[in-house]
């Protein structure tokens, strides 16, 4: 709440204490429990340094946003409390309390023991049942020269 106030930024709180920036709600389907939500995120410490990007292929994701079922444990309990704020097309910012991330225990090297973190979000879909993977695309077929004779 410090953080917020010294930033003039204004969030409101999710049921279990999330505070939730929005920037756009979205006007899409409404997120629930049992819900898939598929979200393009970047997370990040309070002091600003990055630790993980869906849109970064630095850390591996290859652009590809995440999914999670809401309810179903499939993250951290601040993106299941705060994402609930959102409906589809929403964007914002999670401002998420270490005792909703992870805690004492941290995640060895990038965020620290008691560490409260941000999380940009926009919600590429919400729907009822898990989407299907997406495949990655098929290489080209290789092109043959006609040979001369």
């Amino acid at each position: 709440n410090e953080f917020l106030k010294s930033k003039n930024i204004t969030a409101q709180s999710a049921p279990k204490g999330t505070l939730v920036e929005i920037l756009q709600p979205g006007t899409g389907a409404a997120i629930d429990s049992g819900k898939y939500v598929t979200v393009h995120y970047t997370g990040k410490t309070m002091a600003g340094k990055v630790f993980d990007s869906s849109t970064d292929s630095l850390f591996g994701h290859a652009g590809q946003p995440y999914t999670l079922m809401i309810g179903g444990r499939g993250a951290i309990q601040g993106w299941d409390d705060g994402l609930r704020l959102f409906r589809k097309g929403g964007k914002g910012r999670l401002y998420i309390p270490s005792a909703m991330a992870y805690g004492k225990r941290g995640a060895q090297p990038d965020i620290l023991p008691d560490e409260n973190l941000i999380f940009d979000v926009e919600i590429v879909d919400v729907s009822d049942k898990r989407p299907e993977p997406k495949l990655p695309p098929a290489p080209p077929m290789p092109q043959t020269k006609p040979s001369k004779k």
